[in-house]
């Protein structure tokens, strides 16, 4: 449990995989002019790149349902380090087939069609080097992922923090703070020592 940035970007937009690289490589810019640490090159994805997989539910035969892994078929990434404690954003845009093989079956992924890619970015983590140095990466990581509706690709963003979308810097303040509560009692020390968020 920790406080996190969720995000889908998906496109039924006709686009060819050069419009896609393009999109990315745009993408990318925005993020090389930000306030980040590093933001990698840009790579081909491939079946056997091992980012932005997707998970398909398979009918239980005994026991529980368990999740079949799904490769993007294609598509275009790069990852944005934002700052200490911040986990990693991947960004991009990926094609996944309309099935896979399970067992001499084949099985709807029914992650639609078009491109897209679904992730998650942990923020809560920064909140050890100070109030200021979470603020940055929360927004800036809000801030990258909005660009997207600029280059006219839709974008979800779910924020547990509150911060989006009414830019409310004090609900995200108090989730925070309340998260870090929740850290403290789980690991049994005082809340000012999990986090420097004050």
């Amino acid at each position: 449990m920790a406080l996190t940035i969720h995000y889908t970007l998906a496109t039924r937009t006709p686009l060819s995989d050069d419009d896609v690289a393009d999109l990315a490589a745009r993408a990318r810019t925005f993020a090389v002019e930000a306030e980040v640490e590093s933001v990698s090159h840009l790579e081909q994805v491939r079946p056997d790149t091992p980012l932005a997989h997707e998970w398909v539910v398979v009918p239980p035969v005994r026991g529980g349902a368990t999740h079949l892994n799904v490769p993007p078929a294609a598509g275009h990434l790069f990852t944005v380090t934002v700052g200490q404690g911040c986990e990693p954003l991947l960004l991009g845009l990926c094609r996944y087939p309309a099935a896979v093989r399970h067992r001499g079956r084949d099985l709807p992924t029914k992650v639609g069609t078009g491109w897209r890619l679904r992730q998650a970015c942990q923020t809560q983590g920064a909140g050890l080097w100070g109030w200021d140095h979470f603020f940055r990466c929360h927004l800036t990581v809000i801030q990258i992922l909005a660009h997207w509706r600029e280059l006219g690709v839709p974008i979800r963003i779910r924020d547990e923090g509150g911060y989006w979308p009414r830019h409310s810097v004090l609900t995200l303040r108090r989730n925070i703070l309340r998260l870090n509560g929740i850290v403290a009692a789980m690991i049994g020390a005082p809340p000012a020592e999990t986090a420097g968020v004050s």
